[in-house]
């Protein structure tokens, strides 16, 4: 009995991630020609999404990390040290499961 309440918390928290990232997977292409404008004046891209005025805030759970030539997003599944990876080398999400 135990099991099963275990299996199906863990079958809908997996699907509630899936869902909630379905619907934020755009968010870097929304913001990407803020970011390209950002390094153009500032010669790197901003270490943090709040830098940047007048782009939204990062969904909830999506993480962001930048270098000089490069940014990721990245969006965390319910499953230990999985998720969604996107990189601006790429312009494209991947699956990331470690």
């Amino acid at each position: 009995m135990m099991i099963s309440f275990f299996l199906l918390v863990a079958v809908f928290s997996g699907v509630f991630y899936r869902s909630e990232y379905n619907s934020e997977k755009d968010y870097p292409s929304k913001v990407a020609a803020t970011l390209e404008q950002y390094r153009q004046c500032y010669g790197k891209y901003p270490t943090s999404i709040g830098e940047v005025p007048n782009v939204p805030p990062l969904p909830r759970g999506m993480r962001y990390q930048a270098g000089e030539n490069r940014y990721t997003f990245f969006y965390p599944t319910s499953e230990f040290f999985s998720g969604y990876s996107y990189s601006s080398e790429r312009s494209s999400w991947k699956w990331i499961d470690d």
